[in-house]
């Protein structure tokens, strides 16, 4: 499973607004510059977040971003989910799709499905919070 660069951006965007929450608002060149992001690509992504309740726009010559979500309660899979809604290790763990060689009970498809839950089980158990303030060295 390859994780796409704006999906790998987007928890950037999210991990560095809440290393620097203390600060009132931080500008998309902050953003880009520190964290290795192109400017456009940056404000692409802002926009889902902001969309998704994640992030406040504020607009103008001093405008920016701000977290508005607690990153207590806000984790990969959330962000992973806002920029990619489509994780899927391979097409055929959607139930919508069966496998025509072996069917529903396909052992491949039920393996692999068993490792996408747990993926995402642990993608939930990572928030923001945690990933900065106990210093996991986990950096995106």
């Amino acid at each position: 499973m390859k994780i796409k660069n704006e999906v790998r951006y987007a928890l950037q965007i999210v991990y560095y607004l809440t290393l620097h929450r203390d600060k009132d608002i931080i500008s998309s060149n902050e953003i880009s510059a520190e964290e290795n992001i192109p400017r456009l690509f940056c404000l692409r992504i802002i926009k889902k977040l902001e969309k998704a309740g994640v992030v406040k726009i504020f607009r103008g010559a001093k405008g920016g971003y701000v977290l508005t979500r607690d990153p207590k309660r806000l984790t990969f899979r959330d962000i992973i989910e806002i920029i990619d809604d489509d994780i899927v290790l391979q097409p055929c763990i959607d139930s919508s799709t069966i496998c025509s060689t072996r069917g529903a009970n396909c052992s491949i498809r039920l393996a692999l499905k068993k490792i996408q839950d747990e993926l995402l089980d642990d993608f939930d158990k990572i928030n923001f919070h945690d990933l900065v303030e106990k210093n996991t060295g986990l950096y995106v």
